[in-house]
């Protein structure tokens, strides 16, 4: 039985979700929506899927199984709500929300509806996560770093929605959460957060008045997980070139992860002896792993077969609070 799937938000990663649609076994995407004519059309000719520019005429025309929402944060309400209305089951790009207060209405949402929900955050999905995870089984860890770099305010090649907190929610809910949702997947969850946030290369830039890029370029976060592992997060937007790196340190084990090269290198302590660790982990979508995670789980719904979402509304919202605490503890500085 294939899957019918629209997408909502045509995008950079809707176009991305939909492309991964057509790859997936059992899957049909049938229609894409966007309030962009331009952008929608595009997908719709690239995808043969149907385009509707009114997500409420998508909805009575098309019978859906799933939706796939990738609009920015704060335009994902109405459909959400309405999707759940439907019994839709709903992949929503993360964040789940930048709000606290707004990602727990999501949650209540979903909470008695028989439909599986998931947030991508794709980097509980790679390959190369399952490795590091396999290796702490064995090694005890006092202290991690994380790092989400990117040329944002150098080179300006994303959309100019990601640098304006109102639709964003700034760096902290674009980038940093990634690593720090990740952080929680991998060492539980973080108890205390703080930080500061500088505006230091983008201060004599005229383009931030004229476009209201008020995001921060420079942000540097400690943490404390319920475990008592200390944690470090530096996050900046104004980097020679992109990186997402998680260093795990402990009595036994001193690794770093590079989710941009896909690698871990680094040392553990086995037995009396020290062994150099260098992986090169083979090329993954993971986007497309987490889809396809999805879709199974629809199928799999009503059998006792463990679901394999690892990020639903519930986990998301634990990461849309830590955030929300991040942004506070920044904002209080200011």
């Amino acid at each position: 039985m294939r899957r019918t799937v629209a997408v909502v938000g045509c995008g950079g990663m809707g176009f991305k979700h939909a492309l991964n649609c057509r790859d997936i076994d059992g899957v049909q995407l049938i229609s894409v929506c966007d309030v962009d004519s331009e952008k929608g059309t595009e997908l719709s000719k690239i995808t043969g899927a149907t385009f509707y520019q009114d997500f409420e005429k998508m909805l009575a025309m098309e019978k859906l199984d799933a939706l796939i929402i990738t609009t920015p944060p704060i335009y994902r309400k109405e459909f959400i709500q309405k999707a759940v209305d439907k019994n839709i089951n709903i992949f929503v790009e993360k964040p789940l929300s930048i709000s606290k207060e707004i990602g727990k209405e999501f949650c209540d949402l979903v909470e008695s509806k028989p439909i599986i929900h998931s947030v991508g955050f794709h980097l509980r999905y790679a390959p190369i996560t399952d490795k590091v995870r396999n290796i702490l089984d064995s090694h005890e860890v006092t202290q991690i770093r994380t790092v989400t770099a990117t040329s944002y305010y150098i080179d300006m090649d994303m959309p100019r929605w990601f640098l304006q907190k109102r639709f964003s929610g700034g760096p902290l809910f674009e980038q940093s959460l990634h690593l720090l949702d990740l952080s929680r997947y991998l060492f539980g969850e973080i108890i205390n957060i703080n930080g500061v946030g500088k505006h230091l290369l983008r201060s004599n830039r005229s383009f931030d008045i004229e476009e209201d890029l008020n995001s921060e370029d420079t942000i540097i976060l400690n943490s404390e997980f319920a475990n008592g592992i200390l944690g470090v997060h530096s996050e900046s937007c104004a980097n020679l070139k992109f990186r997402w790196e998680l260093e795990i340190l402990g009595p036994t084990i001193s690794i770093l992860v590079d989710y941009a090269n896909n690698t871990i290198i680094g040392s553990i302590l086995d037995g009396d002896k020290i062994e150099n660790v260098n992986i090169n982990q083979l090329d993954a979508d993971w986007h497309k792993i987490e889809l396809d995670c999805f879709f199974k789980d629809i199928s799999l719904r009503d059998n006792s077969t463990e679901l394999k979402v690892r990020s639903d509304f519930f986990d998301a919202q634990r990461t849309v609070s830590l955030m929300t605490q991040a942004s506070k503890s920044l904002r209080d500085k200011l």
